[in-house]
């Protein structure tokens, strides 16, 4: 962790923009059981929104050089691809995924009997068959700024290296690890039961009938 007084002035006044700028602040507050207890039950603090959530609160007096601050870096091999359209007016986003969840997006898209909740009526999926491969960077970062508050932020940055490509026309090592991940996807689910799907009731089965009294 970085001390904020280590930090030179224009990289406090990124955090100070990040913190105190913004219509709504992105700081995060978590309260413990005993700031319950002394806001007692008339206190019209509200935890959701509001005071709870104003930067200017917990740091009245702006930042004190106590802060801390930690950015974790790192770079991982990806496929980036979206579902083909199946002719509506529904588009859907591109996703990165790693050997493993391509290996999962492909099962499901194999059982999809498994999954009743990928093809929602009016709202369906398309196949993923075609990929990018790539990099993705992501960076982390987290600011103590008091016991209570903090500041969290993920960056990404995507790196592509090819252009969509057929997930069967990927090199011969890729597909080969692909269909390792999907034996053992497939050996896992091999004594599964579609699931009771109700997606009215929220996906929750109906409870059974009470039992008779006879």
């Amino acid at each position: 962790p970085i001390p904020f007084r280590a930090l030179n002035p224009a990289q406090i006044e990124i955090l100070s923009h990040q913190v105190f700028d913004g219509s709504y602040t992105p700081m995060q507050v978590t309260y413990q059981d005993t700031d319950l207890a002394e806001m007692g039950t008339d206190d019209n603090f509200d935890l959701g929104s509001g005071l709870a959530q104003e930067a200017t609160e917990h740091l009245p007096n702006g930042f004190t050089g106590r802060e801390l601050l930690t950015i974790a870096d790192s770079i991982d091999t990806k496929f980036f691809g979206r579902p083909d359209s199946v002719g509506t007016d529904i588009r859907w986003g591109e996703s990165a995924y790693d050997m493993q969840g391509l290996a999962n997006e492909l099962f499901q898209q194999e059982r999809p009997d498994l999954f009743p909740w990928r093809n929602q009526p009016g709202n369906p999926r398309g196949s993923l068959t075609k990929v990018r491969t790539g990099t993705e960077r992501q960076v982390t970062i987290l600011a103590r700024l008091t016991e209570r508050a903090s500041l969290h932020q993920q960056l990404r940055d995507r790196n592509y290296t090819s252009d969509q490509i057929a997930i069967d026309k990927l090199a011969p090592d890729i597909r080969k690890a692909i269909q390792d991940n999907l034996v053992k996807i497939r050996e896992r689910y091999k004594n599964a039961k579609p699931p009771a799907w109700d997606p009215m009731g929220g996906g929750v089965p109906p409870p059974p009938p009470p039992p008779s009294r006879r």
